[in-house]
């Protein structure tokens, strides 16, 4: 009934090692906006990725450190991950 993509965006320090990062996620009714007279805004759909990933049972970005996956995956705003 439900699709959902999530995006990550790291920063690193000069040794690649990852010391920040944010996250976002979407989730969308299953169904076609066409014809309808709605506008499509992915704004309306964003979520944060833990909220994503109580609904979907998988865990997302585990290969990040501990600290840094729990902060990138509480945001629930499309400006603040633009902006990261």
């Amino acid at each position: 009934n439900y699709y959902w993509k999530v995006i990550l965006k790291v920063k690193r320090d000069s040794g690649g090692k990852v010391t920040s990062a944010s996250s976002v996620g979407f989730w969308y009714e299953h169904m076609s906006y066409a014809g309808t007279g709605k506008k499509y805004n992915d704004a309306e759909f964003v979520k944060d990725v833990d909220q994503i990933e109580q609904w979907t049972g998988f865990d997302f970005f585990v290969n990040l450190p501990d600290g840094v996956e729990s902060a990138a995956e509480t945001n629930s705003s499309w400006a603040t991950f633009q902006s990261f």
